[in-house]
């Protein structure tokens, strides 16, 4: 019986990231909230669903408690830091954010999306330096990220940087024309 409950659990993670990547997060939600009803203590399941709450508007105390009951069982995993951090933040404890996004990033230098949520924390937290530096980090790995150019023209625009703003504004632009924020901060 381990055996195939295991099995199942392992369809049913894997269900839910399909759903999540053809963008049916309720869906995904149900998925991993299944895999959770059996096992508790499912790493995946547990990462995945804290995301989807922090992103689709669900409870984040609730997310909270997923994430760390992932983290206990894998406190190595850079996804796992990373959706720590990412409900931190969605609870506006930017402070806290920090740690796990340079813990994510650390583990993996090579991940730009990493790099963009340590910026996003550092400049909720008033670090624009360093937030600036990680937005580069993030485009030094993948320029056509036009989340990280448009949080680097806010925060170019804030130190005062007007020019090189409007250029980060123009990068967004060029790869999403449609990009409302960019197009009203520009």
């Amino acid at each position: 019986h381990i055996m195939a409950h295991t099995n199942l659990s392992r369809f049913y993670v894997q269900k839910g990231m399909i759903l999540e990547a053809e963008n049916k997060p309720a869906d995904a939600q149900r998925a991993y909230e299944r895999v959770l009803k059996g096992n508790a203590r499912a790493v995946l399941a547990s990462n995945n669903l804290a995301w989807l709450y922090a992103e689709h508007g669900g409870n984040l105390d609730v997310a909270l408690q997923l994430v760390q009951a992932a983290k206990e069982q894998a406190p190595d995993l850079p996804n796992v830091d990373d959706t720590l951090g990412w409900v931190y933040l969605k609870k506006d404890l930017a402070t806290l954010a920090i740690p796990a996004f340079e813990a994510a990033a650390k583990r993996a230098p090579r991940n730009a999306t990493y790099h963009l949520h340590l910026g996003l924390a550092y400049a909720k937290a008033g670090n624009r330096l360093k937030a600036l530096a990680e937005y580069d980090a993030a485009l030094a790995i993948n320029a056509g990220m036009p989340e990280a150019w448009n949080n680097r023209g806010n925060v170019l625009s804030e130190l005062g940087r007007h020019e090189e703003a409007v250029t980060s504004y123009d990068s967004v632009l060029a790869a999403r024309p449609n990009f409302v924020e960019a197009l009203i901060n520009r």
